[in-house]
């Protein structure tokens, strides 16, 4: 495993204009540019390579002058299977490395942070940590907004279990929640838009199961041409507004 496999996502984004995700044709250029770093499915755990890795993505980070972080989730590796002090070992010392971080760090809550979901997990449903409870402890809420420099940030959960796994799904209180934060915003704020497990996506048309119907359409031939992303972790299409491509032309790697 070589470094540059360890962390699949580290870009800087730049936020100049609203245009930017090609969510509105009419949108004015916003008179604050900035700049963030991107960090996505870091997988943290006690090994050296991971460590050195990550390490090195910390010092780009703190020399490209970046206004703040956010990890798009995955931060550790893991603790679906439980064991509580493992887990906390974990969480730990990806803190202890972020510590470095000389900006603020938004995380958002990926599948490998749900605590003891799997079958073999010594700990259930009854634990205080289980599913969201370790990400909270740590982080806080699992879906939250913050505004910086006249953009509106959103870091939704996509993220629920369901027979003993994880599944995407935003469940209803969530979304009542988000309802109320964009009816507070003037309509002329731009907004970003965090997740972990896209809310489109096109993994089965990519890879498509033996026998699986596809309804006439056509298969994904070439998954390397899917250029549409937003901010969210390495999940195919991760993308639902035209013209998001204009997104990657304004990102830049700093590994």
């Amino acid at each position: 495993m070589n470094i540059n496999s360890l962390l699949l996502s580290i870009v800087v984004l730049s936020m100049a204009m609203v245009s930017l995700l090609g969510c509105g044709n009419n949108q004015p250029e916003r008179r604050k540019g900035f700049s963030f770093a991107f960090i996505t499915d870091a997988h943290i755990k006690p090994d050296s390579m991971v460590i050195t890795a990550f390490n090195k993505a910390i010092d780009s980070i703190n020399n490209a002058g970046v206004d703040f972080v956010i990890s798009g989730g995955d931060q550790v590796y893991d603790v679906m299977r439980g064991n509580q002090a493992k887990s906390d070992s974990l969480f730990t010392l990806y803190k202890t490395l972020t510590s470095r971080i000389q900006v603020p760090v938004h995380n958002t809550v990926g599948n490998h942070e749900l605590f003891g979901i799997y079958d073999e997990s010594p700990e259930d449903s009854t634990h205080a940590d289980y599913k969201y409870g370790m990400f909270a402890r740590y982080f806080g809420d699992t879906y939250y907004a913050f505004d910086h420099k006249g953009w509106h940030f959103v870091v939704l959960n996509t993220l629920d279990v369901e027979g003993k796994r994880y599944i995407g799904r935003i469940g209803a209180e969530q979304l009542q929640w988000l309802k109320r934060d964009l009816a507070a915003l003037p309509a002329e704020t731009p907004i970003a838009v965090v997740v972990h497990l896209p809310l489109v996506s096109a993994m089965s048309q990519v890879y498509p199961k033996p026998g699986q119907a596809t309804d006439g359409r056509p298969l994904v031939q070439d998954r390397d041409s899917l250029h549409l992303k937003i901010i969210t972790s390495n999940w195919y299409f991760r993308g639902t507004c035209t013209g998001l491509k204009t997104l990657m032309s304004k990102t830049r790697p700093i590994l």
